[in-house]
This record gives structure tokens, C-alpha cells and sequence, in this order.
């Protein structure tokens, strides 16, 4: 279901099946047309048609959508993230201090107390809270692509950005209870690695320093509408 905008009326009017949009390509049947679908994730857009074409497509409330963060443990997402927020005037959330301010404790020694399951439980619940705020960035925890309703529940109202580095930059912490060793990190790639690409609806290379992929993740977002 699609919805028609008479500008001249000012009325909402429902429209589905072949008047529905589907894509920025198509011809609308009226003078302004905007799609609730998300073109591969990213902001609805208002379509502006001349004759039989569409001239324009403009982002809807672009200021309202959350910019989600994903990748493996060490890509970056926090730091990055961090820096991206204060380039565009954002708000910045990092769903593990998020899971450490709710559990009282930081969340390496969650996992080892209590476990990864119940950690995995206490972060689908912050990141459904994380994901009714509007216009954020939001630095995901490497493990949140393993419940698909975590990426079901941020895709409703965020674009998904895979920081994508290569495995052989990825550090290796002691502070991190998953990933400990190159092996187990190395184990959790391979296992994570293609969740983040179905994820993902945007993926950037991580180079450079921090500073220099937040601004090419500026630009990225810039060209797509969402800044």
C-alpha cells in the first residue's frame, strides 16, 4: 500500500497493486507520490513526476532515520560511530554501554558471570529500545546480527552500514570473552561474516584512520539521501 499526495488538496489518499511505487524509477499516475518501501533499506523518498516521468527524488524526513552500525568486534563501529555523530549533529548510542548501564557491569564480565545467552537476551531488549529513537547513530555490538530480530527491529525505522575490515586488520583483545585469540576471532568471522552482508544495506571498507572512514561514511550517506 502506497499512499498518493494530492498537493493541492492536501489528502492521503491509499493506492496499492500496479499504482503502488516500487522503485525511484517509476512512473507515478499523480503530480507527488511517496513509497513506504525503503529501497534496499534506505529512506522512503518523495517522487516528483512531470508528464510521464520522475524528476526528483527527495528524502522524506531524512532527519528522522537511524544510522545502525554493524560489523565484527575491533572494525570500529564506536569510535567511528562516535565521529560520524559529531560531523552531522546527531545523537550517538553504543548498545554495549547501553547493556553495561542496564546490567551494572561491564559486559565482558556479564558474559563470563551469566553467560553469552543471557547477554544475547539483555541486548535484543536494549536494541529494541535503541530503535524507537529517531535520527541516532547507533554502534551495534558484533554479535547482534546472530537474532534476526535484532536486524528486523533496527531496519524498521534505520539503514543498515556494515563497517566492513578485513580479518587480518581485525585486533585481538583480551577484553573481549568471544573473540579471544586469533583463532576464536577468526572462527567468529567466518561464522558472522555472511549475517553481516544479508544485513547489511550499505557496506564501507574500513581504511585510514577513524576520522577519515567517518567522513567517507558522510559522503556515502550524503549521496543516498539519508544526510
Amino acid at each position: 500500500m502506497s499512499n498518493i499526495i494530492d498537493l493541492k488538496k492536501g489528502l492521503n489518499i491509499p493506492i496499492s497493486g500496479k499504482a503502488a511505487l516500487e522503485t525511484k524509477k517509476t512512473i507515478v499516475p499523480d503530480v507527488v507520490a511517496v513509497s513506504p518501501l525503503d529501497f534496499k533499506g534506505i529512506l522512503p523518498r518523495l517522487l516528483v513526476k512531470e508528464g510521464d516521468k520522475v524528476l526528483a527524488g527527495s528524502p522524506v524526513l531524512a532527519d528522522k532515520q537511524n544510522i545502525v552500525l554493524i560489523g565484527m568486534p575491533g572494525s570500529g563501529k564506536s569510535t567511528i560511530g562516535r565521529q560520524l555523530a559529531d560531523m552531522t549533529g546527531r545523537p550517538f548510542a553504543d548498545c554495549d554501554a547501553e547493556i553495561a548501564r542496564a546490567v551494572g557491569m561491564p559486559v565482558p564480565d556479564y558474559i563470563e558471570r551469566y553467560g553469552e545467552s543471557a547477554f544475547r537476551d539483555v541486548e535484543t531488549r536494549v536494541l529494541h529500545e535503541l530503535s524507537r529513537q529517531s535520527g541516532t547513530v547507533i554502534a551495534t555490538g558484533g554479535g547482534a546480527v546472530t537474532r534476526r530480530v535484532n536486524m528486523e527491529t533496527l531496519k524498521r525505522n534505520g539503514l543498515i552500514v556494515l563497517l566492513d575490515r578485513p580479518l587480518d586488520e581485525l585486533p585481538v583483545t583480551k577484553d573481549r570473552p568471544l573473540s579471544r585469540g586469533r583463532a576464536a576471532l577468526e572462527r567468529l568471522w567466518s561464522e558472522r561474516e555472511p549475517l553481516y552482508r544479508q544485513a547489511a544495506d550499505l557496506v564501507l571498507p574500513v581504511t585510514g584512520t577513524p576520522a577519515d572512514t567517518a567522513e567517507r561514511l558522510a559522503e556515502l550517506l550524503h549521496n543516498e539521501g539519508v544526510l
